[in-house]
């Protein structure tokens, strides 16, 4: 049945893994690596982090802002699996955003925000239910929140790649990617400088050419034509934002900035149609 098919799913995340000594229950400290098999998903295979990974830097000092994840209504709009993908993506990066920000409330909308996508994807093994769960039972353990959120979107590059469903999980990583980025360059406030925020562009910048190599790897492995025409524009964004970015590491410049920032802005308009 599908209960005991995920049980047993569940059963094969956790092994491995130890039992945080805590007051809540159902906390559960998993090593990312017992997640992952090596090779399994383009995380792991193409060094590219995972959205959650992209915030740390936030922790200390960011302030959670809400006026710059997407709305939650943006779930209407989407009907193609392409588009459930990409905004698959998205929310994902405004889940990472929101448990990372310590921001519990948020972060279960949009984990039910992921779910919703998830189901249209068929993956609602990692977003389901007993995720949402898990979420609300930890929502005042920040620790636990984080790796509960890294684990459901392991899991899910896992079973897509698992899966063979190699055409739809690079729409999954570019709409995480460009909502994450998008979330760094609109987090400036008071307490954060706007060079952290600049050298954390310029750390993420060898990121563009491992997520490019991995969707030219995705593309040798399929045959369907509407998937690799859809492929060919968001290389040609990635390449168009690798080329400023390539401007800015040398000339450091304050236009050639703005010039990321414009970019960003607009390929993250392009996820909000």
């Amino acid at each position: 049945s599908m209960k005991k098919f995920n049980l047993l799913l569940f059963l094969i995340l956790i092994a491995g893994s130890c039992e945080q000594e805590n007051k809540t229950q159902d906390i559960i400290v998993v090593n990312k690596d017992s997640l992952i098999k090596e090779n399994s998903n383009p995380y792991e295979q193409y060094s590219i982090p995972l959205p959650i990974d992209l915030f740390k830097f936030l922790e200390q000092e960011g302030i959670f802002q809400p006026d710059i994840v997407s709305p939650l209504s943006m779930k209407e709009k989407y009907t193609t699996q392409l588009e459930s993908a990409l905004l698959l993506g998205v929310f994902t990066a405004d889940l990472a955003y929101c448990t990372v920000m310590n921001n519990g409330q948020n972060a279960i909308y949009y984990s039910e925000a992921a779910s919703y996508f998830a189901n249209r994807l068929s993956i609602e093994d990692a977003y389901g239910k007993p995720y949402v769960e898990r979420l609300e039972k930890n929502i005042d353990n920040v620790d636990s929140l984080k790796i509960i959120t890294s684990e459901a979107y392991a899991k899910t590059c896992v079973y897509l790649e698992q899966k063979g469903v190699y055409n739809v999980l690079p729409f999954v990583v570019y709409g995480a990617w460009i909502e994450s980025l998008y979330l760094i360059i609109n987090s400036d406030s008071q307490n954060i400088k706007i060079e952290q925020i600049k050298n954390k562009l310029l750390n993420e910048y060898k990121v563009i050419e491992k997520i490019i190599t991995y969707m030219y790897d995705v593309q040798v492995e399929t045959s369907a034509y509407n998937f690799n025409n859809e492929l060919k524009v968001l290389i040609k964004n990635l390449d168009d934002l690798s080329l400023l970015f390539d401007n800015y590491s040398k000339s450091k410049s304050e236009d050639d900035y703005k010039l990321i920032v414009e970019k960003i802005s607009f390929l993250k308009l392009e996820l909000n149609p």
